[in-house]
């Protein structure tokens, strides 16, 4: 369906399914529905095969799931973020919806102080993987150190405070002046003392 997925085993197959739809994305919505209308038509299948004494073949019951997908899809969805992947599997699907395209957020980089260098980290979270990085500059806007990693943590907020404590780690090397940027309010807000995330092996010193 242009969905991107690899056929693994079964266990790993199933991994693999129930980490995707952790997220919250039209993505992972899509897997859900795809995993409860196979569920349904197997059921059926298992249903007319033992009381009705009857057989379904695997292509009437893959054409099933489509169509109950298909369905769904075009009654619930109203618009959906515009992106290749959307495109092919909508176009497979015979779904017809609003694509919206996702509006620019415009930002700036703020220098620090001369005496000061800025740490900008991100973590991320997706399909493909977990990971964290974070970059080093001076007022002058230079790179001075840039670094990256990966957690075995799902979380996103665990992701951008372990870039966050590598990077006050690496970056004593260079100054003890370090001002710390982050994308995420709820980092800020911990980093300040004004949120709490328990954590059992990330710690993220003052």
């Amino acid at each position: 369906m242009g969905m991107g997925n690899t056929v693994l085993e079964s266990t790993a197959e199933w991994y693999a399914i129930m980490k995707r739809c952790r997220t919250n994305s039209l993505d992972a919505d899509m897997v859900k529905v795809v995993v409860c209308a196979t569920v349904y038509d197997l059921w059926k299948k298992r249903n007319r095969r033992m009381f009705k004494h009857q057989q379904t073949s695997a292509t009437f019951i893959a054409n099933r799931v489509l169509t109950t997908m298909s369905l769904y899809f075009q009654k619930v969805i109203k618009e959906a973020p515009d992106s290749i992947a959307v495109r092919i599997m909508f176009d497979r699907l015979g779904i017809q919806t609003t694509l919206k395209n996702s509006a620019p957020i415009p930002c700036s980089w703020q220098k620090p102080p001369p005496s000061h260098l800025s740490l900008n980290s991100d973590g991320s979270v997706s399909n493909e993987g977990c990971g964290y990085g974070g970059i080093f500059r001076d007022h002058l806007g230079s790179v001075k150190l840039a670094y990256a990693g990966s957690y075995k943590s799902t979380s996103v907020i665990t992701q951008e405070l372990k870039a966050i404590e590598v990077g006050l780690k690496v970056g004593t090397s260079l100054t003890s002046n370090v001002l710390v940027g982050t994308d995420l309010l709820r980092a800020a807000n911990i980093l300040q003392g004004e949120s709490s995330l328990v954590l059992s092996t990330l710690s993220v010193g003052d």
